[in-house]
């Protein structure tokens, strides 16, 4: 029988997705986009400056999206993501924001300075008292994703030849396997051939290798891990990479809560500290389940027309923990 630890963990997991677009998978072809949710992005979006450096110049595409959005705000995403030991998926969607669903308002979030170039985000969501952003939300009706059209992947589980992946009738793009998607210094590339999104040449990043993280705290009942949310968590880790950005969830599941602390750093630092101003949101005088997730991020960004590009790699890992 699965036990509750296990699917905490695996629930965490699920969440962990590094680009900030959720989608939902079809086939390895493509997906369907979910509209994000607002205080989601809050949680893995961090201010302040990144580690991250941007290609020069233009990414090759026109400066007009062709769709009226110029000069809108908008973003876009594509993420090389695996779990430790696992499988691995890439997954990739741009959005305009006029279009995006406003902030769930059972949901908070604020930042929290975590010194030493670190930075902190918590979101802390109640269960919604009634149906009413829910029905806001189907009111407002499906969410028009614009894509960029067939991309080419390459690298990895890829191939020198490379895949092409199509966007779905929802503008996402999803493509998993159940082997690694990469290993470490692996060269991920990713071109577009143009569509809302203006094309762009191939971009790449260089997939960083698996980082070992550990904190001292004292083990539970059960042997498993207790994190104390009344002091500063410090964390420490090995095997970070110039360039490369370090980051920490801690995910807790408080009566009628779920609540999420995300912290960076840059990898190169060997160690830092999750501030107790975000910790207190994880538990309240009780010990609450939960999981902690990490992982070591590579990443460029680019424009293609008016959407800033992020691409990212990571390899993911989480245990299951206790905060009290």
């Amino acid at each position: 029988m699965t036990s509750v630890r296990t699917l905490v963990v695996i629930a965490v997991l699920a969440s962990v997705a590094a680009g900030g677009a959720l989608l939902a998978a079809c086939d390895q072809s493509g997906t369907e986009a979910a509209p994000p949710d607002a205080a989601g992005q809050d949680a893995i979006t961090f201010d302040g400056p990144t580690p991250f450096e941007a290609s020069p110049g233009d990414a090759g595409g026109s400066s007009d999206a062709g769709d009226g959005s110029l000069g809108t705000p908008a973003f876009g995403s594509v993420d090389f993501s695996q779990f430790l030991n696992g499988g691995g998926a890439l997954t990739a969607a741009f959005y305009v924001t006029q279009d995006l669903p406003p902030a769930d308002p059972n949901c908070t979030a604020m930042g929290v300075d975590a010194g030493d170039a670190g930075a902190c985000a918590v979101t802390v969501c109640s269960a919604p008292g009634d149906a009413g952003a829910k029905d806001a939300a189907v009111e407002a009706g499906p969410l028009t994703v614009p894509n960029a059209g067939t991309l080419t992947v390459t690298g990895g589980a890829f191939g020198d030849a490379g895949v092409l992946v199509a966007p779905a009738k929802g503008g996402g793009y999803f493509y998993n396997t159940t082997t690694p998607i990469f290993a470490a210094g692996d060269t991920l590339g990713v071109s577009a051939s143009g569509g809302n999104v203006p094309a762009f040449s191939v971009k790449r990043v260089v997939a960083p290798s698996t980082i070992v993280l550990s904190w001292t705290q004292p083990a539970g009942d059960a042997g498993g891990l207790v994190i104390p949310t009344g002091q500063d968590l410090t964390v420490s880790w090995t095997g970070g990479v110039s360039g490369a950005r370090v980051v920490f969830k801690a995910t807790a599941f408080p009566t009628n809560q779920t609540a999420q602390v995300a912290c960076q750093w840059d990898a190169t630092a060997g160690q830092g500290t999750v501030p107790a101003a975000a910790l207190a949101s994880l538990a309240a005088g009780s010990s609450v389940a939960g999981a902690a997730s990490w992982f070591q991020q590579t990443g460029l960004t680019f424009d293609a027309g008016p959407w800033p590009v992020a691409i990212t790699a990571e390899t993911l890992s989480a245990t299951a923990v206790h905060f009290q």
